[in-house]
């Protein structure tokens, strides 16, 4: 059996919508973004100057919350953490800003949330490692003890 062939209608706004849209966004004259010192030329070449711009930026995250996982991390076991913790090799710790006053430590192997000030996460002399310590001593109930957390 023969099949027909198919026909081709024209690109017009009649039989394709997308034609006006493309009409619309794409042919649009350059635009300025207070981001960019240059005209983009379209919503496309903005969205895609965007996802450059961003690029390996958005990882790097904050500076202050990787120091203050890496030394919660380094001074451990805590109170309260599987004996075994010291061969965990995954994230324990990730910190998250929730307000312009507080974060949030999450110990992801305790599953557990702890809300830690700003001005205290950014003094130069606060002591995260012992903050913590402290915090799950009292939690646990035990006195905190350098046998008990070292």
């Amino acid at each position: 059996m023969e099949q027909e062939a198919e026909v081709i209608q024209p690109l017009t706004e009649a039989n394709q919508p997308e034609l006006k849209f493309f009409k619309e966004v794409c042919l649009s004259p350059p635009m300025n973004f207070p981001e960019f010192p240059v005209p983009i030329g379209n919503a496309g070449e903005h969205l895609e100057v965007l996802r450059i711009s961003k690029g390996p930026w958005k990882y790097l995250g904050n500076g202050l919350f990787h120091a203050l996982e890496s030394l919660l991390k380094s001074m451990q076991p805590y109170p309260g953490d599987p004996t075994n913790i010291l061969q965990y090799q995954g994230p324990q710790f990730y910190l998250m800003q929730i307000s312009d006053e507080e974060l949030v430590v999450m110990d992801m192997v305790l599953d557990t949330d702890d809300l830690l000030s700003m001005d205290a996460a950014s003094n130069p002399n606060f002591e995260i490692g012992l903050w913590f310590a402290e915090l799950w001593s009292e939690t646990l109930g035990e006195q905190l003890t350098p046998k008990s957390w070292f």
